[in-house]
């Protein structure tokens, strides 16, 4: 992969910042999504954990008994794909709707426009862009500061011969992706993309509680599939208790001899962390496609 190669994240990123969008101050933002959409709701909510505004996320369908006009419903739609939710009973509830849509018009006009064939860092940049017209700049302010360092990364894993090896390793294997609760929505988009690019069926999971049976069935040869190739995604969390968790697993799979990957995203910046991480899941692909992007 040449040295210039940058992560599609990256591009998107920064076209996606580039966006425009001007509303009123929303305290409660709810967003409906589908597919991938559902990786971009996801680390949307994350990345307002523990903030002043409450965002939430809808993935099913479903529409909320307690929407009222004090929520903005974000509807995240595009490529032609239907409409996460019905968009009449949406408004029935009396919430104002806006979209992340290359068809604005189809929700109302409200919002901000995409591509067409949207990357994920476009979609990521432009839900920033949302929101911080909604008056919450947090995710604005924390990506344009980390363009910086987040293209540096991706410069760095273009030629990592790491991330080569394990698309080498990934052929022909199922990935089972475990991480915490904090970071999912990147194992998320791992799935998604291995599936939609390349045709690899994968799982994706958080960690479960100490001694559950979902990680300690992978001791026994019996309970799992040996086409299976377990993938760690490890960050440096906010919580001791989340890092004992994630140490204590990873040991326990080793001394238990169970063949797994960790990948560990380390910086001290969650963020950055989130972003890194869709990064090398970019790269990743290209190496599984057979080339560089």
């Amino acid at each position: 992969m040449q040295k210039d190669t940058v992560s599609h994240v990256c591009e998107g990123l920064e076209k996606g910042l580039k966006y425009e969008f001007n509303s009123g101050r929303k305290d409660h933002v709810i967003f409906f999504s589908r597919g991938i959409g559902s990786v971009l709701s996801r680390f949307i909510e994350e990345s307002y954990y523990n903030t002043d505004v409450m965002v939430l996320e809808e993935t099913d369908g479903r529409m909320p008994g307690w929407l009222d006009e004090t929520w903005a419903a974000v509807v995240i739609c595009a490529g032609g794909r239907p409409s996460p939710v019905d968009c009449d009973k949406l408004r029935s509830t009396g919430a104002e709707v806006f979209s992340l849509s290359d068809e604005p018009e189809r929700f109302g006009g409200k919002g901000v426009k995409i591509s067409h064939d949207y990357s994920v860092g476009e979609v990521v940049g432009a839900a920033a862009v949302l929101m911080k017209g909604f008056g919450h700049p947090q995710l604005y302010d924390g990506l344009t500061r980390l363009m910086g360092p987040l293209r540096s990364y991706c410069l760095d894993i273009a030629e990592n011969q790491d991330v080569a090896s394990m698309a080498k390793d990934l052929k022909g294997r199922i990935p089972a992706m475990y991480t915490t609760s904090e970071t999912y929505s990147t194992a998320r988009y791992w799935e998604c993309m291995f599936l939609k690019k390349c045709g690899i069926k994968g799982y994706s999971a958080t960690f479960p509680e100490f001694n559950h049976n979902q990680i300690m069935g992978w001791a026994d040869e019996t309970a799992r599939d040996s086409e299976c190739k377990l993938i760690i995604l490890r960050v440096e969390s906010d919580d001791l208790k989340i890092d004992d968790l994630v140490d204590c697993t990873i040991q326990v799979l080793t001394e238990n001899r169970i063949p797994l990957t960790v990948v560990s995203f380390m910086n001290k910046d969650m963020l950055l962390n989130r972003m890194e991480a869709l990064a090398f899941g970019d790269t990743l692909l290209a190496y599984l496609e057979g080339g560089a992007r």
